[in-house]
């Protein structure tokens, strides 16, 4: 039988499953749902080998740090900027879905199991590593990246459990491009603090916080947190770039030059109407950052109001 023939026969077949347990009418449904994709993935997966496709994976996405959260709660790591990245257990994909170029012997080594990481090269490294992961054809630069592990989107139970069968596999790894990320816990505020200082101040971007034993495919906001220092600047608005998908027709990004000169653009933090009607080129924005680059350009610059 063909590969795709196989994976149609697959599919349906988990879907008639689904459609079986959904009349019996016992179960939470979306979830049965869920986890049978997965699993049929993983079984296509290793029944044809030669297959390569993508398939839709909802990563998980962080909320903003608040006060008033248990900390004793929580695993805190270093917030990497490097690109979001990933590992169905065959190959490197987008948060987009979109396929990374990866060389052969830079996955020679990753494990099967699926995994949520970053593709990073070093501290303040983003366009660095932009440039390398970005290309569409395989190439030597790869050398210089390494894929951050942070989760196993697949693996059950909470943060704890999942972070077991992680350690599992890098006692036994031997690939030298794929690494771990380091987890620690706090006490206090100002433990967290003071540890955010730290990161920063050695050029990293900030600390992200895990709750230790909430599942990775969860609603609730608390589950995974951000915490960064944060910077106010002005630019001046020198054009706009039009929207695609849900901002066709609207605003896009605009392109501003700031302080030191450089050019960049902003896309984020712009409600509806600014985007319908956007900031006139030649006005003077205010927007928020969380430092700059080597390149002197902001890094993760949001809009946040028009200079009178």
């Amino acid at each position: 039988m063909k590969d795709n023939n196989l994976e149609k026969v697959i599919y349906e077949a988990g879907e008639f499953f689904v459609f079986v347990l959904k009349k019996d009418n016992r179960l939470d449904w979306t979830l049965q749902r869920c986890r049978m994709k997965k699993f049929l993935s993983l079984l296509l997966l290793f029944l044809c080998p030669s297959i390569t496709f993508s398939f839709t994976v909802k990563l998980s996405r962080a909320s903003k740090y608040h006060e008033g959260i248990d900390l004793s709660l929580y695993y805190v790591s270093e917030k990497l900027d490097g690109i979001r990245a990933y590992w169905n257990g065959r190959k490197l994909y987008s948060r987009q879905g979109n396929p990374f170029a990866a060389p052969d012997w830079f996955v020679a080594d990753f494990p099967q199991m699926p995994l949520d990481g970053e593709l990073w090269v070093k501290r303040n490294g983003f366009e660095l590593v932009a440039s390398i992961v970005l290309d569409d054809t395989p190439h030597s630069g790869w050398q210089a990246v390494r894929y951050m592990v942070f989760d196993a989107p697949v693996a059950s139970g909470g943060f704890d459990d999942r972070m077991s069968v992680l350690k599992g596999y890098f006692q036994l790894s031997r690939s030298p491009y794929i690494e771990l990320i380091p987890q620690w816990t706090v006490e206090s505020r100002a433990e967290l603090f003071r540890n955010l200082e730290r990161v920063v101040s050695a050029g990293g971007e900030g600390l992200m916080l895990r709750h230790k034993s909430l599942p990775y495919a969860t609603q609730r906001k608390d589950a995974l947190l951000k915490l960064k220092l944060s910077s106010r600047s002005s630019a001046i608005v020198l054009a706009h770039n039009q929207g695609r998908g849900r901002f066709a027709g609207m605003l896009g990004s605009l392109t501003v030059t700031g302080n030191l000169g450089r050019e960049f653009r902003i896309g984020s933090g712009f409600t509806r109407a600014d985007r319908i009607s956007p900031p006139p080129v030649g006005s003077t924005i205010l927007f928020r950052h969380s430092g700059f680059y080597q390149s002197g350009k902001p890094r993760s610059p949001v809009f946040l109001e028009v200079l009178e």
